[in-house]
């Protein structure tokens, strides 16, 4: 079983900042400026954010970017981040290389946009899809909140340190 990799995916099936690639360079400006509304904030809108960063800046830059505008952007809505709430670093790095993994391993003659489009398919309605990877409740692991904690099993590109 594969990933559907065609340059025409259904516009229908996308979110609308996956339509067109100016849909989603409006939709990463309004991430940056945490001006973003709160009910277009879903998992797959993570997923869609990360896949267009790396892209662009790398896995490296990338995440830098999302572990300075996460927080912002929770407070923006109001929400704080605290060991026990909001920002989750763990999460962040285990979905940015996952996403990085994927997108490396497809077309480059695919466009932006439809990588990202299939990033989100592929992974946007797998939320909690760490718990193949780590055992207990990575989402209530307070040390896990606040920097990179491995996974307790997986590959190698999972498993570094960062």
């Amino acid at each position: 079983m594969g990933i559907r990799v065609e340059s025409d995916l259904d516009s229908a099936l996308r979110e609308k900042w996956l339509r067109h690639e100016t849909d989603l360079e409006s939709f990463i400006r309004q991430f940056r400026a945490c001006t973003l509304p709160q009910r277009e904030w879903t998992h797959r809108a993570h997923v869609g954010v990360a896949a267009a960063l790396i892209l662009s800046l790398g896995s490296d830059e990338a995440l830098r970017v999302l572990r300075a505008t996460i927080p912002r952007l929770n407070e923006s809505y109001g929400g704080v981040n605290t060991p026990t709430s909001g920002y989750h670093d763990t999460l962040t790095v285990f979905w940015v290389r996952l996403v990085a993994t994927l997108l490396s391993r497809l077309p480059q003659q695919l466009s932006h946009v439809d990588r990202v489009a299939i990033a989100v398919e592929a992974y946007g309605d797998l939320r909690r899809a760490d718990r193949a990877f780590y055992e207990g409740d990575l989402m209530h692991h307070e040390e896990a909140r606040t920097r990179w904690v491995p996974p307790s099993r997986g590959p190698s590109w999972l498993m570094g340190t960062r």
